[in-house]
């Protein structure tokens, strides 16, 4: 099957003569043939189809119908991926997400707003606007996939994702959803507080869409879990960023309240504000019966592999939060407001690094698995470099953590 896929690639890149997309997509709907799980094979018909798509773009005779007719098989060829890569994504590969991806670029290409004048524009919405209207759900639903994608994870610990994804994939967003133009930076904005992975995702670089809009963060309009999770992530970022929203007790109570409900299929971000909000330190707990803190990590580790785990399997897991020489909120530092070379000495310097700001708590090795000891529990932690847990006895490390949970970070033996 790849020596078609390999001609298909050939055809549609490489020749110049007309018939090169016909050729291109006979040769990889034979790949296709040959091996119908294949994602990849589904890949290169849809990036056939979408080339073809943009070449026909370019001309100035081009026609809208024959414009879209194209786009539609993309879109049949980059679900169909998708499809296939969810099958593929039970073994131990890492998800294929071009298809997720291929289907916003083909959304973005013919979308009307992308380079029309505003009298073809208003004939195309006349003519079309039922199939561009039922493309926004699938829009909507891949452009959160890649923020909570790209919020949580990185290629590997030494590569970044290249900045097209995010930049595309919010393009077409703001084409589907956001025609005001002047609106569109704002608009986006106020949708992220959505979803919690998305929240972090933009934070990553403006905390002051947090600040713009204080008013919704101070007073969430339910109690519902997505809207806490809103709620007191935002406050914890805040607070980290010098703004005083000191209410640690407010939020134990809220997250205690929905802990006691015992729902099933919660997100590991509610998970993962347990942990945060209830991490023993030397200010005692606003809550009588604060939630077990092993039994919260048991359930967001069986949530992390129910919602995440196929999809990031294989990528590095970014560290979202550290413990801090601080109290209260404040303890709790967003990684973006680490500055970098601390960042760098964290994740790849040996047990002698010092980080000023940073608490080293004293835990033990058993078995060569990390233990942090609060109180009477015993909580397990994942070294962030396995290779430096080699035999038994009183570590010390900086805390950090991911979707997944707590991370032993610069573990430094007592004896050494």
């Amino acid at each position: 099957p790849f020596y078609p896929q390999t001609l298909a690639r050939l055809y549609y890149i490489k020749v110049k003569e007309g018939y090169k997309y016909e050729e291109a997509r006979k040769w990889a709907e034979e790949a296709i043939n040959r091996d119908p799980k294949n994602s990849h094979f589904r890949d290169t018909l849809g990036q056939v189809h979408k080339k073809h798509l943009l070449n026909e773009t370019k001309k100035q005779s081009s026609d809208i119908n024959v414009r879209l007719a194209i786009a539609r098989s993309a879109i049949k060829a980059f679900k169909e991926e998708e499809e296939a890569a969810e099958d593929e994504a039970e073994d131990n590969t890492k998800f294929n997400n071009r298809g997720l991806f291929g289907f916003l670029q083909v959304c973005k290409i013919i979308h009307p707003n992308m380079s029309l004048n505003r009298t073809t524009l208003e004939h195309i919405e006349q003519e079309h606007s039922e199939f561009i209207s039922s493309l926004k759900g699938d829009v909507e639903t891949k452009y959160d996939f890649f923020e909570w994608y790209l919020a949580f994870s990185k290629q590997s610990f030494e590569r970044e994702d290249p900045d097209y994804i995010q930049k595309e994939a919010e393009e077409c967003y703001m084409y589907y959803f956001k025609m005001d133009k002047q609106a569109d930076k704002i608009t986006l904005d106020k949708r992220k507080h959505r979803y919690s992975g998305e929240l972090l995702h933009i934070l990553k670089s403006d905390i002051s869409v947090l600040k713009q809009y204080k008013s919704k963060i101070e007073n969430p309009q339910s109690d519902s879990e997505s809207q806490t999770v809103l709620y007191i992530l935002a406050n914890i970022i805040c607070s980290d960023s010098g703004e005083q929203f000191e209410k640690i007790k407010e939020f134990q109570a809220r997250l205690q309240k929905l802990w006691l409900t015992e729902m099933q299929d919660r997100s590991p971000e509610f998970y993962l504000l347990i942990l945060l909000v209830f991490w023993p330190d030397d200010v005692q707990s606003g809550t009588t019966d604060p939630p077990n803190l092993e039994k919260c990590l048991r359930k967001m580790r069986h949530s992390y592999k129910s919602k995440y785990q196929k999809y990031i399997r294989g990528r590095y897991l970014l560290p979202l939060f550290f413990l801090a020489k601080r109290k209260g909120l404040q303890r709790l530092i967003y990684t973006s407001n680490l500055h970098q070379t601390d960042l760098e000495r964290l994740t790849e310097g040996d047990g002698s690094e010092e980080i000023k700001d940073l608490q080293r708590i004293d835990v033990q090795v058993r078995d060569h698995k990390v233990f942090a000891i609060t109180g009477e529990k015993q909580i397990q932690v994942t070294p962030h470099d396995r290779a430096s847990v080699c035999k038994q006895g009183q570590v010390s490390f900086y805390l950090g953590f991911n979707i997944r949970g707590p991370v032993a970070y610069n573990i430094r033996y007592k004896d050494c």
